[in-house]
Parts: structure tokens; sequence; C-alpha cells
């Protein structure tokens, strides 16, 4: 065993009857029972501290959780092992433990030659001074288990969200050659870390691209977490992104983990990136540069483990020649675009598409999947579809639901000869046509009426409409249009 250095000790006065530390020392030797063994079978490392933050002394038998050697780290300053920002955090605790005579507790996250490991600490006030300094007990144990466990339970309350509000389980389809230069990219940047912005018009597959990146990459096994930054309100983007703490704000009650921590170890997809406000786009830059993340109203910088995709269907260049957008930021995130094609620029994938898209929604609907006609396919492919495949869907979803026979004509479709749009229902002429916005706000509120106002779960209008319940929420602020389906 090492020999350890000298210690000085300045016992406290005690009082009748009661043991010193002389006294339990002699009994240690009367039993015989070798106190460093016994201290070194403990799987926590326990460490004595002086209010300098000096380490006086280790006891452990896991040396790989140590940044050093006991030998090497026995007398050096916290600030001369630990990162400076947790060293602050360190010292503060071990003196407030000092003055205060209470316990601290402390969650941390370092790299020692275990790997990256999630800590607890505890410091407890020792009675006994060390070279005329006060000292503390500052016993660490190694968490990281615990912290995997309640990551993949976050994980698994958002992914069981997610599956609720799912409405379009298919994959990418398409055969067409903008859609192959797709795969491509997808192919190329799947296994590297870097960041992807995604540029596309609404309704061009930004998610499924996303999922489709995520799904080959080295990441796969975690989880993709996905936030609409044009849903969040305003007051509440940074809560979201990067969680708060309880106290952090009126009606923060508890801790909350932000998009960020659920994503770790996997992807965060930020679609309408480009909707973040000013304030928010600069601490996104310092995430993304820096790879840590602050809590609102937190004073410790936490580590991120997340590869970053941007989805955005504005022109970022454009926003920041307006100032609307910060250039450092478009830069960190333009690292590799990929462009997705609008559905008018691949109509010879819009046979493919429609029999996918019946086909699913025939199976939900319990029926029987429709053949679709010559003529159906026709209209489909002379549509401009400025609502590009999401727009598709959702007409093959009413086509479907209208469908009384084993094939789908073009009536069904509720597209006319000259490629316009209208719902037969109206009665309207080609002179009367509503416009895409009118047709938009009729349709969520004929959903919103057949769902009683319901908007989320399983019987709400968003999974009727097949969206997700944030973005029905925002196209229906949009066209003011309130929760109980009125205006």
């Amino acid at each position: 065993m090492n020999k350890k250095p000298d210690l000085v000790y300045a016992v406290r006065p005690h009082t009748a009857g009661e043991t010193t530390p002389m006294e339990q020392t002699g009994v240690m030797e009367r039993t015989n029972i070798p106190l460093q063994a016994v201290l070194n079978s403990i799987s926590d490392v326990i460490l004595v501290v002086d209010e300098e933050g000096r380490y006086r002394e280790i006891l452990t038998s896991c040396r790989d959780l140590l940044l050093m050697e006991p030998e090497q780290l026995r007398g050096k300053l916290m600030q001369e092992v630990i990162p400076g920002k947790d060293t602050r955090a360190f010292l503060a605790a071990v003196r407030r433990t000092i003055a205060t005579g209470r316990p601290e507790l402390l969650e941390y996250e370092l790299q020692v030659p275990a790997g990256r490991r999630w800590f607890e600490g505890r410091t407890t006030p020792l009675d006994l001074e060390i070279e005329g300094r006060k000292c503390v007990v500052f016993a660490i144990r190694d968490v990281t288990d615990r912290k995997r466990v309640q990551q993949l339970q976050d994980q698994n309350v958002y992914l069981l969200e997610e599956i609720r509000g799912f409405s379009n389980p298919s994959g990418l389809i398409g055969r067409s050659r903008v859609m192959q230069e797709v795969y491509r990219a997808i192919q190329l940047v799947a296994d590297t870390d870097s960041t992807v912005l995604l540029l596309g018009e609404t309704g061009t597959g930004k998610e499924l691209v996303a999922r489709a990146i995520h799904d080959f990459s080295r990441r796969r096994r975690g989880v993709l977490v996905t936030v609409n930054c044009s849903a969040l309100p305003p007051g509440l983007v940074e809560s979201e992104l990067f969680g708060h703490e309880k106290g952090a704000f009126t009606g923060a009650d508890s801790q909350h983990k932000g998009k960020f921590e659920l994503a770790c170890g996997g992807t965060l997809l930020l679609d309408e990136v480009g909707e973040l406000p000013p304030e928010i786009q600069v601490k996104l830059l310092r995430v993304l540069q820096e790879q840590e993340i602050q809590r609102v109203g937190g004073t410790r910088s936490l580590k991120t483990d997340v590869r970053v995709i941007a989805a955005t269907n504005r022109d970022l260049k454009q926003a920041v020649s307006r100032g609307e957008f910060r250039a450092d930021l478009y830069f960190r995130l333009n690292i590799f675009p990929i462009q997705l094609p609008a559905l008018r620029q691949r109509r010879e994938d819009i046979p493919d598409l429609a029999r996918h898209f019946v086909a699913e929604f025939a199976r939900r609907m319990g029926k029987q999947t429709p053949a679709l006609s010559d003529d159906f396919i026709r209209r489909l492919g002379r549509y401009s579809w400025p609502g590009n495949v999401r727009e598709l869907a959702n007409v093959l979803e009413r086509a479907v639901i209208l469908c009384r026979g084993d094939t789908l004509a073009g009536d069904e479709a509720g597209i006319l000869e000259d490629g316009g749009l209208q719902i037969s229902m109206t009665g309207q002429s080609p002179a009367e046509l509503p416009t895409l916005e009118e047709n938009e706000r009729a349709h969520i509120l004929r959903a919103l009426d057949r769902t009683g106002g319901v908007v989320g779960g399983p019987r709400g209008a968003a999974r009727l409409l097949g969206l997700k319940r944030s973005t029905l929420w925002s196209r229906m602020q949009k066209l003011g249009i309130n929760g109980a389906g009125g205006s």
C-alpha cells in the first residue's frame, strides 16, 4: 500500500461519554480491522477536500472513475484537475457545507478513464481540520446507468406521444431523377455527424428525409426528436429546446428537460428553423458551436451529444439579407444542404404515391383498397399541387372516404379538367372556386365539427386530417379558428 502523507488533525472538543477520534482509531486497531481495506471495498469514491479545494485523501477501489491516479491527485487543487465551470460549482458546494454544516448534492458529467460518466456528489461536513484548514467529505457515486434508464424512459414517453399523433408512416417514395439525387445525398451524409439543412416547400416530405438520415446513421439506435419551431409560443421556445430548472419562472413547478436533452445520443430535427426568434438564434448557435446547453434558470452547462438536422420552407439567404436570420447561424446550419423537389417537379412519382396513400387510407378505414382509374391518375397529374405531397395525401383520403365502388374515378378526387381543386359537396361552379386558404379553413372546420371540437388525441381533428396536433394548432391560429371550431 502506498504511503500516505502525514495529516495534522485538530480534534473538536467532545462531551462526556463520547468516543474521541483517537479512541475510535484504537477500537479499529484492537479489532484488527484494516480501515483502508474496508473503505477501498466501497464502489463509491470518497474524497476529503479542504476549504481551498485541495484533495487531502482519496479512498476508492474504482480508480478508472478518477481523473488521475490517487497518488497524483492527492495534494492538488480542484482547479488544477477539473474543467473550470465544474470547479466553481464544486468549490462553492464545499464552502457552503463548511459554512452551514449542511450537505450539498451535485449532479455532473465528466470524461474519466472509464468513459463519459454521470456522477452524483454529496458533500458532508467533517469535524476535523487538516493543517489548520476545515474539510468536508465528498462522496461520489457513478449514476450513469440510472441516468441512461431515466433518459430511455423520457425518450419512450416522447415516442409514445409521437406515435399517438403519427399519421403518415410511409417512407420516401419516388423513382424520378430528382428524387434519386435526394437519395444519394442522404447516403452521403447519413453516417456523419454533420449538420444538415433541408430546404423545400411545405409538404415536400422534409421530416421523412430527416427520418431516413437518422435511420441510416450511426445514431439509429437513438431517438429522433422533432421540434416544430413555428408552433412554439415565443415565451416557451428556450424552455422547450434547452429545458428549465424548478422555479425558473412562474409555473415552473418542476425541472423540465428540453428537446436537446431528450435527443441525447440521437438526432434533433428543428423543423421551420427560420421561425426562431433572434434571441434564440444566438443561443442555438452557441449550442452548435460548443456542444453545451444551459437550462433556463440554471447556472451549469450540460454537454450534449446530438446530431442536428434543420428544415425550412423559407429562403434563408433572403432572410439573412433582410436581417431576419443570423448570417453566422445560417452558415453553421448550411454545412450540407439538401433541396427537396416540389411535387410538380416530379409528376412521374404521382401514380406510385397515389397507390401508396390509397392503400394506407383504405386499410385504416377498414375498406377494400380501390383501384385507380386512368382518368383518376391523369387528373392527379394535371393539378399543380401547391401543397405538395401533403395535399395529395389529403385529397386521396377524401377520395377513399367518398368511394362507394371498387375503383376511384376522377369525380371522387374533386379535381376538375382545368386542374383546379374543388370539393364536390360545395356545389360551386369554377367561377366561384374558393381560394386554397378558404378551402383549408372549411376543411378544418368540418373536421372540428365531426370531432366535437377535439383537436388532439386518437379521435381528434389532427388525427382525422393527417396532421400533428401542433401543426393543426398553428394552421388554426393562422386561419383565425378557435379550438371549438368557430372563428
